[in-house]
């Protein structure tokens, strides 16, 4: 179990799990927090937390177990050393190429002319 009065950080928000807190009631929290940046669900068949960035692209969530507390250890999304990149798979930007041409690169899912040249066009992958 995790230890009551936890304290940890998902993007720029801190939560803090109380005694008799429910994990449906941490993830709604979090949810309700646009500082976290994410989108928590828990998955019944891994028995897991997940998190979900609501940022397009290749970072990572911060995450971090502030003193004292082990939540995110104990739900598995950190290392006991504090690493929170072992438990995340980076998002994939979109690649795309016009007619044949290089191969282009975005972290969004909507490209303007900015990338593409196409004036006037935007794509929505």
């Amino acid at each position: 179990p995790v230890t009551a009065g936890s304290q940890f950080t998902i993007g720029k928000a801190t939560f803090t799990v109380s005694a008799g807190k429910t994990l449906n009631a941490l993830v709604s929290e979090i949810n309700n927090n646009a500082d976290a940046g994410v989108i928590a669900s828990y998955n019944a068949s891994t028995n897991r937390l997940e998190l979900v960035s609501k940022t397009s692209g290749k970072d990572f969530i911060t995450l971090q177990d502030l003193p004292g507390g082990d939540a995110l250890q104990k739900l598995g999304l950190v290392t006991g050393g504090g690493n929170s990149i072992a438990s995340q798979v980076a998002g994939l930007s979109a690649q795309f190429s016009i007619n044949g041409g290089p191969t282009l690169e975005s972290s969004s899912n909507t490209v303007s002319e900015t990338l593409t040249g196409l004036t006037g066009v935007t794509l929505n992958l």
